[in-house]
């Protein structure tokens, strides 16, 4: 094969034709192409659909375990508070989930710091 006909010819990333390097040589044209493009998929990075499906149930797993674990206490002195007396082991959930978005927060990395970068680094594209 000639070198023009290469040009002409689409690279294949999968095998579903989805994942391809684009003959465009536009920048535009390249954007486009990139913007059409699906969400992440197992597809993308040469997995079988199946991946999809374990992922999607480890993340419900591991949602359901955050949401199980700042869900108050439940301890023998919780009967005393339903019959009207103040138990101070039981904590509400509001404060339980106050303390565990503090201290997600405080893991948080500082805000990027931008008058030292060059105007290009931080301008916008047309697609945001």
């Amino acid at each position: 094969t000639t070198t023009d006909e290469n040009q002409e010819e689409e690279y294949r990333l999968s095998e579903s034709g989805t994942y391809i390097i684009p003959n465009a040589l536009k920048l535009h044209q390249i954007r486009d192409y990139i913007s059409a493009l699906p969400d992440d998929t197992p597809e993308a990075f040469g997995l079988h659909p199946n991946a999809d499906i374990t992922f999607q149930i480890q993340e419900v797993r591991s949602m359901f375990d955050t949401i199980i674990s700042i869900q108050p206490r439940v301890s023998s002195g919780t009967a005393s508070n339903l019959m009207g007396k103040a138990d101070k082991s039981v904590r509400g959930s509001d404060l339980t989930v106050m303390e565990t978005a503090s201290n997600i927060e405080a893991r948080l990395p500082a805000p990027l710091e931008t008058k030292g970068c060059h105007a290009d680094t931080l301008s916008g594209i047309e697609e945001g």
